[in-house]
């Protein structure tokens, strides 16, 4: 039997990183070219969805609302 055929096992599933806020997901000095618009989104969910994408990253920004902790519990 060969590593593909393995029982039980998983298939890979590819997703793809939603350019759903101002400006995309990269900070560059590069103008982006991306659009976070319902429509542009839309088609390329659809484009995703026919060439075998299984899901759809969505980036979220929160408002600043207090100091981030870091592991160490400081500020």
């Amino acid at each position: 039997m060969s590593e593909d055929a393995e029982v039980g096992a998983e298939p890979v599933r590819f997703a793809y990183w939603v350019p759903n806020v101002s400006g995309g997901l990269v900070v560059s000095r590069i103008e982006q070219r991306t659009d976070w618009g319902y429509d542009y989104n839309r088609q390329l969910a659809v484009l995703a969805e026919n060439n075998g994408f299984d899901y759809a990253l969505s980036q979220v920004r929160y408002p600043k609302c207090g100091p981030v902790l870091r592991p160490s519990g400081r500020g």
